[in-house]
């Protein structure tokens, strides 16, 4: 296949790839704190939604770091063909 030519499943790899990231990181977000949680016992008082809105947050600084960093390999391909 030409490099140039498009192909129909990109898109999906690329959304299911997004995807893959925004669940890790809010799993991995959740699963830290849920450890610092039953770690530090009553020193720290945090609930369930306190821990998924905290959670989201870090899932959304990956997201954005992931689509940064798409856009600049995208970006850098296209300077150097």
């Amino acid at each position: 296949m030409n490099e140039h030519e498009f192909d129909p499943l990109e898109p999906l790899k690329k959304l299911a790839a997004f995807l893959v990231v925004s669940a890790v990181s809010f799993a991995w977000a959740m699963l830290v704190l849920l450890i610092i949680s039953f770690v530090a016992l009553s020193h720290i008082d945090l609930g369930l939604e306190d821990m998924a809105v905290i959670s989201l947050g870090v899932m959304a600084f990956f997201d954005i770091f992931y689509i940064v960093e798409q856009i600049v390999k995208k970006r850098k391909n296209n300077i150097y063909r």
